[in-house]
This record gives structure tokens, C-alpha cells and sequence, in this order.
């Protein structure tokens, strides 16, 4: 069974509620979501490894989820139209968060082949968390 952080399935259930309460804003759902997948794919990824990271390091700026919208030049209102049009179809919600948690994992798998032996893994850890998002 692939491995699958708890942040994760925390920030995908809170995304999903998210989405679910403001599915009744609008009464006209787009035939494709405002945001291409891989942005929105790419979003989300960043958006895990940031969650991971601010729970290894308290000192970690609570502004990076606007930093992480910037960096992909999204806009706060195509992110949440986005989760509204994926929140009217899970399924396809499903497939794409599958691949959230694939690119997470090989991120995971990658890093834990490249831990040297003697290492403290969890400095380590946080050290290349750190390192993928500056």
C-alpha cells in the first residue's frame, strides 16, 4: 500500500469541505475546471509539502500558501472556482488527487534513497523539505 501522510489526507479532506461549502455559490458549473490539472496538481503538491514543513519548523511563515498561488500565477478566485468544480465531481476529483498523492510519494521514496546511512532521517527529512521549497 503506497504510503500516504496524514498531513495529506488532512489537507484533502479540508480542501474537499472547502469546496463542498462553497459549491452552492454558484448556480452555473464550467465544462472544464478554471485551472489546467497539472497547475492545479502542482498547487496542491506544494500545499503538502508546505503543511509538512511548518510542522517540523514552528518559525515557518504562515504566509507561503499565497507565496505557493504566485509562484503558479493563481489567483485566490480561480482556486476556489476550481474546488467548486471538482467538488460537483468527485470522481474526477479522485483520479486527479491520485496523482497528488503518486508525486508525493515519489518525492518520499526519493528522498529516502538519497538519506545517507547514520543519518538522523528526520533532520534529514526536514532539511530537503526545506530545500524543495525555497
Amino acid at each position: 500500500m503506497p504510503f500516504v501522510p496524514r498531513s495529506a489526507l488532512a489537507v484533502a479532506a479540508g480542501l474537499a469541505l472547502s469546496a463542498l461549502s462553497l459549491a452552492g455559490c454558484s448556480a452555473v458549473s464550467p465544462e472544464r475546471p478554471p485551472l489546467p490539472d497539472s497547475t492545479f496538481t502542482r498547487v496542491l503538491v506544494e500545499t503538502h509539502l508546505m503543511t509538512a514543513r511548518s510542522r517540523l519548523d514552528t518559525a515557518f511563515p504562515t504566509s507561503l500558501p499565497d507565496s505557493i498561488l504566485q509562484r503558479h500565477d493563481v489567483q485566490r478566485e480561480d482556486l476556489d472556482a476550481t474546488l467548486r468544480y471538482y467538488s460537483e465531481r468527485p470522481s474526477a476529483f479522485s483520479s486527479l488527487y491520485n496523482g497528488v498523492i503518486d508525486t508525493l510519494n515519489a518525492i518520499q521514496q526519493d528522498r529516502s534513497r538519497s538519506i545517507s546511512p547514520g543519518t538522523d532521517r528526520s533532520e534529514e527529512a526536514a532539511r530537503r523539505t526545506r530545500e524543495s521549497l525555497d
